[in-house]
């Protein structure tokens, strides 16, 4: 269900991380023992005693429980669809272990009157701060928030004793904490907060507008406060209150990677309920910044992905990739082979053009830490060119979802490494230094200048053909297309090969190919679909700046390509492509030639942006005659055409 679309039927309960999953070379995280799990039970019954029915505000916050010691309290649906019970929103969870009472709610706006006077919210906050007031002889609270007076008044409407503190009070006074985070979160501030808990003061962070590195704190403490638009959209936030603990209990970040390596162990894995697993960890480690918890799951998952090459495993290199980007880079594992080479420093001056990529000649090795300086800011340094992002892409994959990465000046890294382009959305000339880059023979792909456009293929591909062959032979493809579309390109087009075809209608960069159709045009030593079909793409490149009706172009793309491959291979082997439409075209070619279709498209493309009834009109004035009869089991012709072309000998 997020990972990739996925539809799901199943729902997902969490497993109980008693015992290490097998396929796992080690356990992620420590068990809890049977006594703490009792303590978290005996917490959430009394919090929830009495309480049936809550209202909540809209909000667009979770507060997210990362262990078992974090229980969510009240949880929304997915995209607010009660059927959705595979993935639920926690907008108040607690954390209990030990001696220790930490809360997390996602909305000052639970508080105000119009929430807390509805169903049973007022017995649930009553019940919080009685779990919450443990030091002994102490009942008040204090408040620390920019909304003091409304949440003190509030609360006193309640009988709850409080006062209104601020950062600088001393907290050994008070029982509960109340702290909203539109107050500032500092190391001062965090230090008394620690006294204060182990002294037996409880907190409750309350969500209000910003986060001012509040995580920081929960995160200590497995909790997370995180923005998931999803459920801002809507006007009724419908809510749940758990049926038991148990229902709850494995619902935190800790239990969800459990239950993967349990489900991955299974032969019969359902992967509609690992892509729900792996939604909820990606959901759970969005905004998480703690190192330890994130490694924790990297490393197996790592393991996992190296040794398995299924389906699953595609999925979790999803999940794999976001945890990447949230760990600083020593931590990061070899994703793909590491490059030896020297590295070097890269100084140059060069002109970028408007929305094309500039390549810089040079290559950054995988895992390789560099940095960039550029004289203008607004121009983007890019990692890599395969930027077809698989997630949507039909399973297995034979590379990483996600492998091309963009930056401004300053550091860069990448996981993959890749040829090295400058972006920009103008033409500009711009000086630019790049430290520890190596010279593009160190890469494992090859790029090949074929005057029109670039070729990026394996470097092993190039070895097992003679590179000469390659660009002699486009030499005579560019001539044709050139020939046939005379219209220049205002940037230079790259094609690289991949796992997918990409875009057939994509008119920028780059042009995705299949690897399975490169044998088919490198070396293409007969007619082929695959070479006919790249020839097409190469000249609707040519036709993007003009607005043509989709039909036309294909029409145009598929004609002229069909009359390239004639003249290049110099047969008519290449007939078995024609079908409909095409049949008449390609008879109207061979009885007036190629330049005359050539200045047919030429003329429509320049001056009109019709019908195909149209462009067949113009096709008959090109040739001097009425061919129309030859299209009338396709096309049906206006009077108004039908008698402009009645001059015209047949």
């Amino acid at each position: 269900m997020g990972c990739v679309g996925s539809s799901v039927k199943d729902q997902v309960v969490a497993e109980k991380p008693l015992l290490l999953s097998p396929g796992f070379k080690s356990s992620a995280f420590s068990i809890v023992s049977t006594s703490e799990v009792n303590h978290c039970q005996m917490i959430y019954q009394s919090l929830l005693s009495d309480v049936h029915e809550i209202k909540y505000p809209i909000t667009d916050i979770l507060a997210l429980s990362l262990d078992r010691f974090s229980i969510p309290i009240i949880l929304s649906f997915y995209d607010q669809n009660p059927e959705m019970k595979e993935i639920l929103f926690p907008l108040l969870s607690i954390h209990a272990k030990n001696a220790f009472r930490i809360a997390a709610t996602s909305t000052i706006q639970l508080l105000q009157p119009e929430y807390l006077e509805k169903s049973d919210n007022s017995k649930l906050i009553k019940n919080l701060f009685k779990i919450f007031n443990r030091k002994n002889n102490i009942t008040t609270s204090i408040i620390i928030s920019k909304e003091s007076n409304m949440l003190s008044t509030q609360l006193k409407k309640l009988k709850i004793e409080n006062e209104i503190g601020n950062v600088d009070s001393d907290f050994n006074f008070y029982s509960t904490m109340i702290i909203s985070t539109d107050i500032e979160y500092t190391d001062e501030l965090d230090s008394k907060i620690h006294d204060f808990i182990f002294s037996g003061g409880s907190v409750i962070v309350i969500f209000n507008k910003e986060f001012n590195n509040w995580n920081k704190f929960l995160q200590k403490h497995s909790l997370l406060f995180e923005r998931y638009e999803p459920i801002a959209n809507n006007n009724n936030l419908k809510v749940i209150l758990p049926k038991s603990f148990a229902d709850v209990s494995s619902y935190n970040l800790i239990s969800f990677f459990y239950t993967l390596q349990h489900h991955l162990s299974k032969e019969d894995t359902n992967i509609n309920i690992i892509d729900d697993i792996l939604t909820q960890i990606r959901i759970h480690i969005k905004d998480l910044t703690d190192i330890d918890k994130l490694t924790q799951i990297y490393n197996p998952l790592y393991d996992y992905i190296q040794e398995n090459q299924t389906i699953s495993s595609n999925y979790c290199m999803i999940l794999l990739d976001d945890i990447s980007q949230r760990l600083p880079y020593k931590f990061h594992k070899d994703l793909v082979p590491s490059v030896e080479c020297p590295l070097h420093e890269f100084k140059t001056q060069i002109k970028t053009k408007a929305n094309e990529w500039t390549f810089l000649n040079i290559f950054l090795p995988p895992k390789t830490i560099s940095s960039f300086i550029c004289s203008d800011d607004s121009v983007f340094l890019q990692v890599g060119c395969h930027t077809d992002n698989l997630i949507s892409c039909q399973c297995p994959w034979n590379r990483y979802p996600n492998i091309v990465k963009r930056f401004q000046s300053g550091e860069i890294y990448s996981d993959y490494g890749g040829f090295l382009f400058l972006i920009s959305d103008k033409s500009t000339t711009v000086d630019i230094t790049l430290s520890n880059v190596a010279d593009i023979e160190y890469s494992p792909f090859k790029i090949i200048d074929l005057e029109l456009f670039y070729f990026i293929i394996p470097s092993d591909t190039v070895i097992e053909h003679n590179e000469s062959d390659i660009i002699s032979f486009y030499q005579k493809i560019n001539h044709e297309i050139e020939t046939m579309i005379p219209f220049q390109l205002d940037f230079k087009p790259i094609i690289v090969f991949d796992i997918t075809d990409g875009d057939i209608y994509n008119d920028i960069y780059p042009i995705s190919i299949h690897y399975d159709n490169l044998s088919s045009l490198i070396n293409p030593m007969n007619p082929s679909d695959e070479l006919k079909n790249f020839i097409s793409r190469l000249i609707r490149l040519r036709l993007g700046h003009f607005e043509i009706k989709i039909d036309i172009e294909d029409i145009i793309c598929n004609m002229s390509s069909q009359c390239i491959m004639k003249r290049i291979f110099n047969s008519n082997s290449s007939d078995q492509y024609l079908e409909g439409l095409n049949i008449a075209l390609d008879y109207f070619i061979n009885r007036f030639g190629f330049s005359i279709f050539s200045q047919s498209i030429v003329k429509f493309v320049s001056i009109n942006n019709g019908s195909i009834q149209e462009f067949i009109k113009e096709i008959c004035f090109s040739c001097g005659h009425n061919i129309s009869p030859l299209f009338s089991n396709y096309i049906k012709f206006g009077d108004d055409i039908s008698k402009s072309l009645q001059s015209l000998p047949p």
